[in-house]
């Protein structure tokens, strides 16, 4: 798919090649046609990657990194301003490219390599890289994942709070969203309105309310429902995954299950397993948000396509005016974040093959 024009499912031989290493320094290189046959070229895709040549969609964008070999996911990260989407995606990208946590499970991931310093700039050096662009589809963070030999181009949508204000901007900003594989809705406390108001509203930047984030769903979701996904390879439909974040912030409330809190255990264990605890732990969360007033955000995500997930996660986001709503922290267990993850993967039957 094109990170651009989101193009999916795109014809390889449709498709146009430059090199950017025959181009003047400083001007974005011109898009050229092929002028081999497809018999000729069809064998020389290697040689010709490694002499510079890169693969652009027809109306000339540059692909995500091997786009002719490596299979596709995406996922897309929705809820209000501060919600912990982006600590979130911090978080993800740190357990997989630095921590190596889920590499016991046969999955390795890594940071396109071409997309390492956008994301030290955009993400590392910058508390709040969402920003609105109401101008333009928003662009993903790109990690190389290998699953016991299977390559893919995992695509992470993180969105801003601000977008999709009107339709005609939603349409636009969130055009992955009907050809995504996972869509995940981020409700912290604040957006649970039967819980006391010193759990909800800890810290200056809990601003989030049930309503602005049931509104930010339902955008979303008429989105996602927008395009006629009849004729596409990737009908499969999205999975919607409710996130509970910032669930730190939750250890003293009452009626939350304190297991939610630990850390997972990937090592010396199956995918099987792992598996299992979510689908254990997913009963006490559901009843734990309904109690807490989310029974409405509940629907709205988990009747979506007829299927849906619920995970939490903690220690990826704070709501403490003093360190800003984009850093990270270190209290409960962020390498739940992975869930999601592994979640799409089993669904999309990546994770079937891995028997350890």
């Amino acid at each position: 798919m094109c990170t651009v024009c989101l193009e999916a499912d795109l014809d390889i031989e449709k498709c146009k090649w430059s090199n950017p290493l025959k181009q003047d320094e400083g001007y974005a290189p011109p898009v050229k046609k092929r002028t081999q046959s497809h018999a000729a070229a069809s064998g020389a895709y290697g040689a010709w990657k490694s002499n510079g040549w890169v693969l652009h969609c027809p109306k000339g964008h540059l692909l995500p990194p091997e786009s002719d070999e490596r299979e596709m996911l995406i996922m897309g990260l929705f809820g209000e301003s501060a919600a912990g989407k982006t600590a979130f995606l911090k978080a993800m990208v740190r357990q997989l490219d630095i921590e190596g946590a889920l590499e016991d499970l046969g999955i390795f991931g890594r940071l396109a390599p071409a997309f390492k310093q956008t994301y030290k700039d955009e993400y590392l050096n910058n508390n709040e890289p969402t920003h609105p662009v109401y101008d333009a589809p928003r662009k993903p963070v790109i990690m190389e994942l290998t699953i016991e030999g299977r390559e893919i181009n995992l695509l992470i949508f993180d969105s801003s709070g601000e977008e999709g204000e009107t339709d005609s901007k939603a349409h636009e900003q969130w055009k992955f969203a009907p050809v995504a594989d996972a869509l995940l809705f981020f409700a912290p406390p604040a957006t649970l309105g039967d819980l006391p108001e010193s759990v909800r509203q800890r810290g200056g930047n809990a601003t989030q309310t049930p309503e602005g984030t049931r509104n930010k769903f339902q955008e979303v979701l008429t989105v996602a429902e927008s395009n006629d996904r009849s004729d596409s390879p990737r009908r499969k439909g999205v999975l919607p995954i409710f996130v509970l974040s910032k669930a730190d912030q939750l250890a003293h409330a009452t009626g939350f299950p304190e297991g939610l809190l630990s850390s997972r255990r990937h090592s010396g264990r199956t995918v099987r397993d792992i598996m299992g605890d979510i689908n254990r732990e997913t009963p006490q969360l559901l009843d734990f948000v309904r109690m807490g007033g989310g029974d409405s955000l509940l629907r709205k995500v988990l009747s979506f396509n007829g299927i849906g997930r619920c995970m939490t996660v903690s220690g990826t986001g704070t709501d403490d005016g003093s360190t800003g709503s984009g850093s990270s922290v270190r209290t409960g267990a962020s390498d739940r974040c992975l869930d999601a993850l592994l979640m799409v993967l089993w669904e999309r039957g990546f994770l079937r093959v891995v028997a350890r």
